[in-house]
């Protein structure tokens, strides 16, 4: 799916209101009292939800998570980009899936942080 983002920058809130728009299901988690505002936590639900897809190998699912986040991140502000990359990307659990596998599944950019942000010498 193909995300046309129009607006010239997006603040968490816009980013937010997109992600509960596109996913309803986790709409709850991410305006409850305990995440609302913040976009770490939000980020976080993000990944534990698209984990749950990568986990049913419902990649058309992570496909479209992914491409809304591929659609934003260059409009988001650096907190917002950090939040995707650290509670969003670097959580992302692929299991023993082969690394070109995930490669495709989170596209290159996506990959090349996620490979960063899980090797061995950040951990």
């Amino acid at each position: 799916m193909n995300f046309e983002i129009v607006k010239p920058e997006i603040n968490n809130e816009d980013l937010i209101n997109l992600l509960s728009m596109n996913f309803p299901e986790i709409k709850d988690e991410l305006y409850d009292n305990f995440n609302y505002g913040i976009i770490h936590l939000q980020m976080a639900v993000l990944s534990r939800y698209t984990n749950k897809h990568i986990e049913n190998k419902q990649f058309d699912k992570t496909k479209k998570i992914i491409d809304l986040l591929l659609s934003v991140i260059d409009k988001v502000d650096s907190e917002t980009e950090n939040a995707i990359y650290v509670s969003f990307i670097e959580n992302l659990y692929f299991g023993e899936m082969e690394e070109k596998l995930i490669e495709e599944k989170l596209n290159p950019r996506f990959f090349k942080i996620w490979k960063k942000l899980n090797s061995s010498d950040n951990h």
